[in-house]
């Protein structure tokens, strides 16, 4: 399986690190710290029990970080994080960004045509030799996917 480029920017870009935490664990106990382009979001770890706030969401990076020992990472990590799946992949872990950000994954043809471009005559020849889109009209590109 496969998601465009765009598509997969666009989850990012709509689920933001304060709107997962906030789908899983609400508000409560979420606060403000720090000004301008070092505002950060404290509370206790949803991951260990605690009495005082580890666990920092970074909205201008998109990242979160627990120094209780949990650890930290991206948007799709505490997704991972929250879902407690180890045979999870990559894609069901965007699955669910993209439920949370209100955003569609195209499925099947309409994915795969989308992820084309315009390519010079000679290379599109090449290209139609190697691949092709499901509903084989249009070349794609292996670098406008982002594989799973």
């Amino acid at each position: 399986m496969s998601v465009s480029k765009r598509v997969y920017a666009e989850i990012l870009e709509k689920a933001t690190i304060l709107k997962i935490f906030t789908y899983y664990r609400g508000t409560e106990g979420l606060k403000k710290v720090g000004l301008g382009w070092n505002t950060r979001y404290a509370t206790t770890c949803p991951f260990h029990k605690e009495k005082t706030p580890s666990f920092f969401l970074f909205p201008n990076t998109g990242s979160f970080n627990c120094y209780g020992g949990c650890g930290g990472g991206t948007q799709i990590d505490l997704v991972r994080h929250f879902e407690e799946d180890a045979n999870g992949t990559h894609f069901t872990y965007l699955q669910k960004l993209a439920e949370i950000a209100s955003v569609t994954i195209p499925s099947g043809r309409t994915n795969l045509c989308r992820a084309r471009r315009r390519v010079r005559p000679s290379t599109e020849k090449k290209i139609r030799k190697t691949m092709r889109c499901r509903c084989g009209t249009q070349p794609v590109l292996e670098e406008e996917k982002v594989p799973f």
